[in-house]
């Protein structure tokens, strides 16, 4: 049997020495881009998110990475391929590990991975991904390596992942979260728990296919801020005159206009502190914290390069003197 070789590398644009760092970093800029509720009724995407995710899946594991950076690098993407005599790959006897690929809702694994690990990729496990639109967005999908049933203890319920903006946890109304368990997707409607922040989890009791339990993991994933603890951290760019001279400034934060005053001389990377703007805990709630960033002008007129010229030549302050 022959099938198309697929080069995971060149599916994720990373070369072959990357790190498995620059794998996930890879991986998670491409899930987004192609995630279906980003892409509604677009099979160009859907297929796309469907060759991330298993790249992902074998080259994100050190021993499936080995086996399939055993075939070596001769051959090209779409290539016909039939195993090269001799390859058996590895051998996961009796006493050995069992390696299960979970791929979520994204469906099979694609002829070229089944030819290449054969059985080795049982779809087992939850998984959750929703949309981006919504409570939650894509889901990192990780394969999760379980020992030998037969020398295994009893597991801990499945973890599902819930991400989520800020403003969308703010929301005290209940989320959707979908779980996928044995290749069935069905949709539950989660409360989130008072004091919840990043990476928080959370029991679902009953809530398994098999009447067991299920985890949520709370992932917060904004491009707008981020988070410590139970404060939010939200940049604010300012002119290097504000920095020096101070200012009273309108400023757009994730509540809307407020009014802050930036002290003479500030920083960057200094954080101004709006009381109680932050992530809800059991009893008050945390900060919002406006991290300055000063920003220059990408290009100077001459009069201000007149300006910046006298403060040279007048000021004796040297940064480094205290490096």
């Amino acid at each position: 049997m022959s099938v198309d070789y697929k080069d995971y590398y060149k599916i994720l644009g990373v070369e072959r020495s990357a790190s498995a760092e620059d794998i996930q970093k890879a991986y998670k800029k491409l899930a987004r881009k192609y995630h279906p509720d980003l892409n509604p009724g677009d099979k160009t995407a859907e297929d796309k998110f469907k060759d991330v995710g298993e790249a992902y899946e074998v080259l994100k594991d050190p021993q499936t990475r080995a086996q399939y950076d055993a075939l070596g690098s001769s051959w090209k993407h779409g290539q016909s391929f039939t195993p090269p005599p001799g390859f058996n790959g590895f051998n996961f006897g009796a006493g050995g590990q069992n390696i299960h690929f979970n791929m979520g809702g994204m469906g099979g694994m694609s002829d070229f991975f089944q030819m290449l690990f054969g059985n080795m990729g049982g779809m087992g496990g939850a998984q959750g991904f929703g949309g981006m639109g919504g409570a939650q967005g894509f889901s990192d999908f990780g394969g999760a390596r379980q020992a030998s049933r037969r020398a295994q203890p009893a597991q801990e319920a499945p973890i599902v992942d819930l991400n989520m903006t800020v403003l969308q946890l703010l929301d005290e109304g209940p989320k959707n979260v979908t779980v996928v368990e044995n290749l069935q997707q069905r949709t539950l409607k989660v409360n989130i728990p008072k004091g919840a922040k990043d990476k928080t989890v959370f029991k679902l009791k009953g809530q398994a296919m098999d009447g067991g339990d299920l985890r949520v993991r709370l992932n917060i994933v904004d491009p707008d801020c981020r988070t410590e603890d139970f404060n939010i951290i939200q940049k604010l760019k300012i002119t290097p005159w504000e920095a020096a001279l101070g200012a009273q400034l309108e400023v757009n934060t994730l509540f809307g206009m407020v009014k802050l005053t930036v002290p003479p001389c500030v920083q960057s990377g200094q954080k101004l502190r709006i009381k109680e703007k932050g992530l809800y805990k059991k009893d008050g709630r945390g900060d919002l914290l406006m991290e300055i960033m000063i920003c220059m002008p990408k290009k100077l007129t001459s009069k201000e390069k007149k300006y910046f010229e006298e403060l040279q030549k007048c000021s004796d302050f040297d940064p480094r003197e205290n490096a």
